[in-house]
C-alpha cells in the first residue's frame, strides 16, 4: 500500500505528493501494474485485506472484479467497507487532530528542525486506543494480557508506543486516504451501492461484531447489493483488531471461514 512507510511514502520519497491526495485507486493501479506487467499474472483467484486492506479489496473488486470473466475472482473484506462512513470519518479527525495540533508537530515544520513529533505521535495513539477494541474488551480488562494496568496500556514507556515508530506524514497520508474511501468514485457514478451491484466477483464480507470503525451493520447492508456476497461477522469482543490476528481464537475462526468460502462451501 502506498504511503505506509514501506512502499513509496512521504518518509522515503521526496517527490511524494504533500497535499494528502493519495487515494485507494492509486494503490490498486500500482498493484495491478505490478501483478500483471512485472509478475505476468493473468487473473487473481482471491484478494484478501484487513482494515484499509479490506477497503483495498473492495476497490480491487470494483475496478477489476466486474463482467463475465473478471480479473479478480474472489474478494475477502475483513473489517473494512466499500465506503468510509460519516461516523468513521469523524473518528479519524480525533487522532489526526491530536497529532497535528501537538507542539512538536509544529504545523508540519518539524523536519526542518531535525526532530520528530514524538508527543504528537503518542497522542495519536491514545486517541486511537479506545476505538481499536470494544467496550466489552475493556470491561473484561483484556488489556491485562499485555500490560500491568490500564494506564500502562494507554501510556507505554518512551519508545514503546506503537505509533511512536511511525513517520507523522505517513500516518496523515493514510488517514486522509481512509477518510476518502469510496468505491463509488471508481464505478457507479459516485453511488457506492451501484458500484457494489456491478461487482461480479464473489465477495466475503467479514466484519467484527464489535468493530467501532466498520460496524457489522455496514457490511450487512453492503451484501444486499452484491451479486455474490456472503456476510460472515466475526463473533468477538476484540473489536477492529480481531481481524488483524489479535488473538488465536478469532484467527482460527477466520481461517476456517475463509477456507469454506474459497472452497465454495459457503
Amino acid at each position: 500500500m502506498l504511503g505506509n512507510g514501506e512502499s513509496s511514502s512521504p518518509s522515503n520519497d521526496d517527490e511524494f505528493p504533500k497535499d494528502y491526495s493519495l487515494r485507494y485507486p492509486d494503490c490498486i493501479n500500482a498493484q495491478y501494474k505490478l501483478v500483471t506487467e512485472h509478475l505476468g499474472i493473468k487473473s487473481l483467484d482471491a484478494v484478501i485485506g484487513f482494515s484499509m486492506g479490506g477497503q483495498q479489496a473492495y476497490h480491487w473488486a470494483a475496478m477489476y472484479g466486474t463482467g463475465e470473466n473478471p480479473f479478480v475472482k474472489n474478494a475477502v473484506v475483513i473489517c473494512g467497507s466499500a465506503k468510509t462512513s460519516g461516523h468513521n470519518y469523524a473518528f479519524l479527525e480525533g487522532p489526526i487532530s491530536a497529532l497535528t495540533t501537538s507542539f512538536d508537530y509544529d504545523d508540519g515544520n518539524y523536519k526542518s528542525n531535525g526532530t520528530r513529533p514524538i508527543q504528537g505521535l503518542r497522542a495519536f495513539g491514545r486517541a486511537y486506543a479506545a476505538w481499536l477494541t470494544s467496550a466489552e474488551w475493556y470491561r473484561q480488562e483484556l488489556w491485562k494480557q499485555g500490560s500491568p494496568s490500564l494506564r500502562a496500556y494507554l501510556h507505554p514507556p518512551p519508545g514503546e508506543a506503537p505509533f511512536e515508530r511511525w513517520d507523522a506524514e505517513d500516518l496523515l497520508v493514510l488517514a486522509r486516504m481512509w477518510q476518502a474511501g469510496d468505491i463509488g468514485m471508481v464505478r457507479g457514478d459516485g453511488d457506492y451501492e451501484k458500484a457494489l451491484e456491478s461487482i461480479s466477483a464473489r465477495v466475503l464480507v467479514m466484519p467484527s461484531q464489535t468493530d467501532q470503525y466498520f460496524p457489522p451493520e455496514d457490511g450487512e447492508n453492503e451484501v444486499r447489493y452484491l451479486k455474490k456476497g456472503v456476510y460472515a461477522p466475526i463473533p468477538t469482543v476484540w473489536g477492529h483488531i480481531a481481524g488483524g490476528g489479535a488473538n488465536p481464537t478469532d484467527v482460527k475462526w477466520m481461517d476456517e471461514r475463509i477456507e469454506r468460502f474459497l472452497t465454495r462451501e459457503t
